[in-house]
């Protein structure tokens, strides 16, 4: 018997479509699971036990198809989310500030003001 499939699980179905499962809902028999696919842009696709889905391994929170399913949910919402490179900006001013260096504070904030986020 294999293992009982959980969120982030990477499982490969029948027809050998790699999906990392995104949510289990066992109210719903026919097709209890939801995944995106390893490859792809974060569309959701619901599958089920008839699928076949063997898990294959475990998917990080900084996959490449779980941060563009992110994304994607974001725009959904009217938010627009803050890219790796502005994120390691703002954490540099935020150390630069604390550490009362303000040259590169000014630097740092100049840098991100040209950034349009």
């Amino acid at each position: 018997m294999s293992d009982p499939i959980k969120v982030f699980d990477i499982v490969r179905l029948s027809n050998l479509d790699e999906m990392i499962v995104t949510a289990i809902k066992p109210n719903r028999p026919t097709n209890p699971f939801v995944g995106i696919l390893v490859n792809g842009k974060g569309t959701e696709y619901k599958f089920g036990p008839r699928h076949r889905p063997a898990v294959i391994g475990r998917a990080l929170s900084d996959h490449p198809a779980l941060v563009a399913r992110q994304a994607r949910i974001a725009k959904k919402l009217g938010v627009t989310p803050v890219d790796n490179g502005a994120k390691a900006a703002i954490t540099h001013l935020l150390d630069a500030v604390d550490a009362d260096d303000f040259v590169k504070a000014k630097i740092l904030a100049s840098v991100i003001r040209s950034m349009n986020l």
